[in-house]
Protein backbone atom coordinates (compact mmCIF):
# COMPACT_ATOMS: atom_id res chain seq x y z
CA UNK A 1 0.00 0.00 0.00
CA UNK A 2 1.45 3.56 -0.91
CA UNK A 3 0.17 6.67 -0.21
CA UNK A 4 -1.53 8.44 2.84
CA UNK A 5 0.84 10.93 4.81
CA UNK A 6 3.32 8.05 5.88
CA UNK A 7 3.89 7.36 2.41
CA UNK A 8 3.33 3.46 2.46
CA UNK A 9 2.32 0.83 5.07
CA UNK A 10 6.05 -0.15 5.95
CA UNK A 11 6.83 3.22 7.36
CA UNK A 12 3.11 3.67 9.03
CA UNK A 13 3.74 0.79 11.07
CA UNK A 14 7.68 1.65 11.91
CA UNK A 15 5.96 4.85 13.10
CA UNK A 16 3.52 2.95 15.26
CA UNK A 17 5.62 0.56 16.91
CA UNK A 18 3.98 -2.51 15.15
CA UNK A 19 6.82 -4.60 15.04
CA UNK A 20 4.47 -7.39 13.75
CA UNK A 21 3.26 -5.79 10.71
CA UNK A 22 6.77 -4.50 10.15
CA UNK A 23 8.06 -8.11 10.07
CA UNK A 24 5.49 -9.23 7.70
CA UNK A 25 5.38 -6.01 5.69
CA UNK A 26 9.51 -6.83 5.41
CA UNK A 27 8.85 -10.84 5.07
CA UNK A 28 6.78 -10.35 1.87
CA UNK A 29 9.41 -7.93 0.08
CA UNK A 30 8.53 -4.58 1.41
CA UNK A 31 11.06 -1.82 0.04
CA UNK A 32 12.89 0.07 2.43
CA UNK A 33 13.97 2.53 0.65
CA UNK A 34 10.44 4.59 -0.17
CA UNK A 35 11.22 8.23 -0.40
CA UNK A 36 7.26 9.25 -0.29
CA UNK A 37 5.36 10.90 2.85
CA UNK A 38 6.15 12.04 6.00
CA UNK A 39 9.90 10.81 6.73
CA UNK A 40 12.07 9.74 4.11
CA UNK A 41 12.44 6.07 5.56
CA UNK A 42 10.82 3.65 7.64
CA UNK A 43 13.69 3.42 9.94
CA UNK A 44 14.07 7.46 10.45
CA UNK A 45 10.23 7.13 11.44
CA UNK A 46 10.76 4.64 13.94
CA UNK A 47 13.81 6.36 14.95
CA UNK A 48 11.91 9.52 15.67
CA UNK A 49 9.45 8.05 18.14
CA UNK A 50 12.22 6.24 20.01
CA UNK A 51 11.01 2.88 18.60
CA UNK A 52 14.53 0.81 19.08
CA UNK A 53 12.91 -2.93 18.23
CA UNK A 54 11.80 -1.54 14.95
CA UNK A 55 15.14 0.23 14.28
CA UNK A 56 16.78 -2.69 14.98
CA UNK A 57 14.66 -4.90 13.15
CA UNK A 58 15.09 -2.92 9.55
CA UNK A 59 18.56 -2.43 10.18
CA UNK A 60 19.07 -6.24 10.37
CA UNK A 61 17.12 -6.34 7.42
CA UNK A 62 19.26 -3.92 5.42
CA UNK A 63 22.12 -5.80 6.46
CA UNK A 64 20.71 -9.36 5.54
CA UNK A 65 19.13 -8.12 1.79
CA UNK A 66 22.84 -6.59 0.98
CA UNK A 67 24.85 -9.82 1.87
CA UNK A 68 22.62 -11.33 -0.36
CA UNK A 69 22.90 -8.98 -3.17
CA UNK A 70 26.44 -9.39 -2.72
CA UNK A 71 26.20 -13.19 -2.72
CA UNK A 72 24.05 -12.68 -6.01
CA UNK A 73 26.63 -11.06 -7.95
Amino acid sequence: MQGGLYGNALKAAAYCNNEAIVRLLLDHGAKLDESKGLFKTAKQAAARNGHNAVVNLLEETERMRELRRKHER
